[in-house]
């Protein structure tokens, strides 16, 4: 390994997991203080899915087309110049001066490992545990983590929309049970009361289109992509 000047190195093992790219799109109601009145917000989450969880499970998963071309990064700003005299401050002329354009790195920080929260996928598989001497069969389990503002509801919706093989027969979603249920994609409506659901998440099968996939929020109130490995 060559040197390195100080801090923390990763070391990257020779079996680290391949994953692919998972595309969910998600959003919930909520009230932005202004009108009284609760507004669909949304966006997606880019989850990079660990490749045996995905291809076991059938999950819908969408590559990268290409390289990213650098755009929309750089923002302009007005700057005053000013000098003090006697612990004041006094801009030149007094007005601003436009300065040169420069990175907004606050919104260009790329956060992998957001707060999540875990949902726990059990197997068709299993494995042996031995306790006092006995064999005892138990279920190979598979777990992935999902944003912690995901709902109990959009957890249950995102497992049956990302699921198409080897469906379990229940999840744990942050340590408690739930039966696994088939779900489409889109705006819930439960066809037994004929109510809809106020927050959802889904897998898509292609780039992210707001008209097509949550024709439901408007675009000034998309959220950033989180982005994040499970």
């Amino acid at each position: 390994m060559p040197a390195v000047a100080g801090g923390k190195v990763t070391r990257i093992s020779e079996s680290s997991p391949e994953r692919v790219r998972v595309l969910v799109v998600y959003f919930h109601h909520k009230d932005p203080g202004r009108t009284g009145t609760r507004k669909p917000y949304g966006g997606v989450v880019q989850m990079f899915v660990e490749k045996y969880f995905a291809a076991y499970f059938n999950v819908p998963t969408v590559a990268i087309s290409g390289q990213t071309e650098a755009r929309n990064t750089n923002r302009q700003t007005n700057a005053y110049t000013s000098h003090q005299r006697a612990n004041q401050e006094f801009t030149e002329q007094g007005t601003p001066k436009q300065v040169e354009g420069y990175v907004g790195g606050r919104n260009l920080v790329l956060k992998r490992q957001p707060a999540g929260k875990r949902i726990i996928v059990p197997s068709q598989e299993t494995r042996t545990v031995r306790v006092g001497g006995k064999a005892y069969y138990v279920s190979k389990t598979a777990s992935c983590t999902v944003p912690r503002f995901f709902n109990t509801t959009m957890c249950l919706q995102l497992m049956g929309t990302m699921i198409k093989a080897k469906h379990p027969l229940q999840l744990r979603i942050a340590g408690k049970r739930y039966l696994w249920k088939k779900y489409e994609a889109g705006v819930f409506t439960d066809p037994g009361t004929n109510l809809v659901n106020e927050a959802g998440a889904w897998v898509i099968n292609t780039e992210f289109d707001r008209s097509t996939h949550l024709p439901n929020v408007q675009e000034d109130h998309l959220y950033a992509d989180v982005v994040m490995n499970i």
